[in-house]
């Protein structure tokens, strides 16, 4: 199953035969990773990412060519028959002139293909349509790897319920950009980000997205790589992606007070979304021995409709609209100069956010609009000094500066006078950054010690108050990171980091927010930050020859925090935000997984385990609580083949929640499970066909719990080598509504939620291979 295991030093290499792990089923290279012991493929909204035995992947290339620059949908997308092996490197560096100088934990995959789908188009497309209601489903893609040109096409419509708003890079939630923010600690790592103040967003069961999902969405992807000499290459990729989404629910939710009290809030919602996005990106790239050039130029922009339909404790209706615009160029430069190594970076960015809320709650039209932009610069350079041959010295410096507004008028104000009629905020931010840094790197260990300062200086003034803060702060932020390979099969890694957190931008601002009809959120009282201290200890296991893989770790982190959440209750508002009061949290994280490649399954199995305690404090009208929070997950597996006609999917998810307040007797438990079986028949060569059952269970207290089960069916009849003809009927025992319960340990609270699934469908297709 594992083929080869190649080790050149640091960077060890695995290589996987696609084909001894490759079934009947399998249409996707996708299908086939996830049967591959070491690999953890993870969905979620519509995105994957692959860990390789508990190492991110931080790059994924196709015949050695670096042409998808982070797009890597069409990798998961390839046909299983067009790929030979999987190439697996640990510890990789993309960065060629940075190898052997440059701490990496990370790993790449690179995807061979066969000879046969080289310097040609490969590809598939499917085409489906079903009935209640009228479904329809289309799927193109295709992939040309030429000497000069390398190209992907993407195309995706559906109303089935699939999600393909993970294809984007741009704005998925509130769009964190830590600029630069990477192992060669370029840049002032400016998260210049606007905060979406809006959650309007439809609330969506925790199941599989084409369970919940009412949608009309499509998606449209062309990628292209460029070789425009020996040494540079462009990468261009556009993307359009269009969604219509409907929802419901219904959730309770308990907030739970200081001696014993509870305020229960209850909310039915019917919610409707209307979505269009598009982004694009332009890449230069050169990445020799002798230097490396990178310049991406960003564009991405969103129109995005929300209308809401709210019952329960305060009925109302709301429109939300959101339509940012970003961006942004980064450039970054590396040189040798001897055995030395000169890096440079110049990078700016914009960002536009403009939101707009109307809230009519029967009695009042509250009407807010939200106007804010950021902008930013970060101008650096890097020396990296060889001393010997294991031993580096990084010194590097440079400035970054950030500009945001924010405009808020939200009228009429409401009675408890908690709203101001105006905010008009400008946030000003000036960084210079300074660091030096230590990388010793052996065949057996690798090491690096980083010691930056921070001189940052911050000033908030609003035009329609009297406040104008200035804060001058000095951030220190040192960290140690320490790998050994004990063995070709064994490393163990410990990573030590003291964290002066920088300000929080994002909430610079004075008053409410509206967030809802419900929810408003306070601004920071003032320009403090916390501090934190974090240790990790991790360690990776393999042994190829046996396709066994284990990995775990165990970090802890103890904080100091300035703040302290709040959580106010006033007869029309939940009002949350920050108030000055220091204090200590702490968390501890231990995970482990376990994999084993079986050969006569064509497939693995394994078990995975989480458990997350934590200790914190919150303030709820005025009342201070601490909190002890845990949460334990337990998940065995299987996927594979019992014999030559029978393939089995089965995984088990245990899992336990807990609450408890300090010194009182108020807790808040939840416990259950999730389990969900495939089996695959395939009796004869052209026909096979499965069942899938999903079965959860979710205790609400010690003697109410519920159970929902749900059947699929789905048959494929292989008319020749290229067609396949496709029945497909999910539901079958036409479920309407989830149940379950949600423990949220940050806000303390219990809620009961059901929402409305989509019910029994059937779809017939036919799928092409080329």
């Amino acid at each position: 199953m594992v083929t080869s295991v190649a080790d050149n030093g640091l960077e060890k290499t695995v290589s996987y035969d696609v084909a001894k792990f490759t079934d009947i089923r399998d249409k996707k290279l996708e299908d086939v990773l996830k049967k591959m012991p070491g690999l953890s493929v993870m969905s979620f909204d519509g995105t994957n990412w692959v860990d390789y035995n508990g190492m991110g992947i931080d790059k994924i290339y196709v015949n050695g060519l670096d042409m998808l620059e982070g797009n890597y949908q069409p990798v998961y997308d390839m046909k299983p028959e067009d790929v030979e092996r999987l190439e697996i490197t640990e510890n990789q560096v993309s960065v060629k002139i940075m190898k052997g100088s440059q701490y990496s934990s990370s790993a790449s995959i690179n995807v061979i293909l066969k000879e046969s789908a080289s310097s040609k188009w490969t590809g598939a497309v499917k085409g489906g349509l079903g009935f209640k209601p009228l479904l329809l489903n289309a799927d193109f893609s295709a992939l040309n790897i030429g000497k000069k040109i390398q190209t992907t096409i993407n195309i995706k419509a559906d109303n089935t319920g699939l999600d393909f708003s993970g294809g984007l890079t741009g704005f998925g939630g509130d769009m964190y950009y830590m600029e630069n923010n990477d192992s060669n600690n370029n840049g002032g790592g400016f998260n210049f980000s606007i905060k979406q103040f809006l959650n309007v967003q439809p609330s969506l069961a925790p199941l599989s997205s084409d369970r919940v999902r009412f949608n009309r969405s499509a998606i449209a992807n062309i990628g292209s790589t460029i070789k425009l000499s020996n040494d540079y290459q462009l990468n261009l990729q556009l993307t359009y992606h269009t969604d219509r989404l409907t929802a419901s629910s219904m959730d309770e939710t308990t907030y739970y007070l200081d001696k014993g009290e509870k305020v229960v809030d209850v909310v039915g919602e019917n919610a409707k979304t209307k979505r269009h996005d598009v982004q694009a990106d332009m890449t230069l790239l050169a990445n020799t021995e002798t230097k490396y050039l990178k310049n991406k130029l960003s564009f991405a922009t969103q129109w995005n409709d929300i209308t809401k339909s709210i019952t329960g404790s305060f009925p109302n209706s709301q429109l939300a609209k959101t339509t940012p615009l970003f961006i942004k160029n980064d450039f970054l430069y590396k040189r040798p100069i001897g055995k030395n190594i000169l890096s440079l970076n110049a990078n700016i960015g914009f960002y536009l956010r403009p939101q707009d809320l109307n809230v009519d709650r029967e009695t009042v039209i509250y009407s807010q609009y939200i106007k804010s932009n950021s902008s930013y610069f970060d101008l650096g350079a890097r020396f990296d000094i060889s001393l010997t041959n294991q031993l580096k010295l990084a010194l590097r410096g440079g400035m970054a500066g950030n500009l945001r507004n924010l405009e808020v008028d939200l009228s009429p104000l409401p009675d408890e006078g908690i709203m101001a009629p105006d905010i008009n905020t400008q946030v000003k931010v000036f960084n210079g950054y300074t660091s030096a840094g230590l990388t010793y790197i052996t065949d057996k260990m690798q090491a690096a010690l980083t010691l930056p300062l921070k001189y940052g200086n911050y000033n908030m003034k609003d035009c329609y108050s009297d406040i104008n803060m200035n804060k001058p702060k000095l951030y220190f932020s040192p960290s140690l990171s320490v790998k050994y390979e004990v063995s070709q099969s064994l490393s163990l890694s410990l990573r030590a980091s003291y964290n002066a957190n920088e300000i929080s931008r994002a909430n610079l601002y004075p008053y409410l927010i509206l967030n809802d009809f419900r929810t408003a959120t306070q601004g920071l009282p003032a320009m403090l930050a916390d501090k934190s201290g974090n240790i990790e200890f991790s360690f990776s296991y393999k042994y190829p020859e046996k396709s066994f893989f284990l990995n775990g770790s165990i970090n802890h982190s103890r904080n100091r925090e300035v703040f302290v959440p709040l959580m106010d209750f006033s007869d029309a508002f939940i009002i949350t935000g920050q108030k000055v009061m220091p204090h200590n949290t702490q968390n501890t994280f231990i995970m482990a997984d376990a994999s084993k490649g079986i050969t006569s399954l064509k497939g693995k199995i394994g078990l995975s385990a989480n458990l997350m305690t934590g200790k914190s404090s919150m303030v709820r009208n005025d009342a201070l609580i601490p909190y002890t929070s845990t949460m334990l997950e337990l998940s065995p597996y299987i996927n594979g083949r019992i014999n030559s006609w029978w393939n089995v999917v089965y995984k088990l998810n245990l899992n336990f929640s807990s609450m408890k307040m300090e010194d009182e007797d108020t807790t808040s438990k939840s416990k259950g499970y999730t389990q969900t079986l495939e089996m695959i028949f395939s009796p004869w060569k052209k026909l096979n066909f499965s069942l899938q059952g999903e079965h959860y269970y979710t205790e609400f207290t010690d003697d109410l719990s519920k159970h929902l089960a749900l059947l699929d069916f789905k048959a494929e009849y292989h008319i020749n080598d290229k067609w396949q003809l496709i029945l497909s009927a999910k539901n079958i025992l036409d479920q309407k509504t989830y149940n379950y319960t949600l423990v949220n340990s940050e806000r303390f609270t219990k809620s009961y939620t059901a929402y409305e699934i989509r019910p029994r469908n059937i779809l017939i297709s036919l799928y092409y291979k080329f």
